[in-house]
């Protein structure tokens, strides 16, 4: 083996698909687009003590909805906006220490009690089972390259956690 190849086994780095936070910004133009929409058709609901243009069911989720629904939904469309660019930098490292994102705590590889590949066939979602009742999640939906990382964590979880396989 090269230098160069037993380096790459050494790290890998997968960086998020993009589904993932493209859908984050899909769901915050639409909750835009329902502000504008409230926006524009509030004049078709008065105060519910005035009468209606044309009656509904209940006086008041008309007028709550277009006059106050989008001081909701512009900060909740700004959170999916928050949350769609944190999730396009958030990148998975896996290396001879441990497994963890970038900027925050690492799993140690000996932490690592259970490797829980019940849903794996199904959902190609691993879990690491870590402390009491903790789960490290591992989704192909959600990071690039998926294959090549779990053949590394099951080269470096410990034996003891992979006999207890599901």
């Amino acid at each position: 083996m090269s230098e160069q190849t037993s380096g790459q086994d050494q790290r890998i780095e997968c960086p998020p698909t993009k589904d993932v936070w493209i859908r984050k910004f899909i769901w915050a133009g639409l909750l835009v687009a329902l502000s504008l929409w409230c926006v524009l058709d509030r004049g078709k609901y008065p105060h519910p003590d005035q009468p209606l243009s044309f009656p509904t069911f209940d006086k008041y989720v008309g007028y709550w909805l277009n006059h106050y629904g989008p001081f909701l939904f512009v900060p909740l469309a700004g959170w999916f906006v928050y949350r769609g660019r944190k999730l396009q930098h958030h990148v998975l490292i896996a290396d001879a220490q441990g497994i963890g994102y970038v900027d925050e705590p690492r799993l140690a590889w000996s932490d690592v009690k259970k490797l829980d590949t019940s849903v794996f066939d199904e959902k190609q979602i691993l879990y690491l089972a870590h402390g009491e009742a903790k789960r490290f999640k591992l989704d192909a939906l959600a990071l690039q390259r998926f294959k090549e990382l779990v053949a590394f964590v099951e080269t470096h979880v410990p034996a003891s956690a992979r006999d207890q396989e599901q």
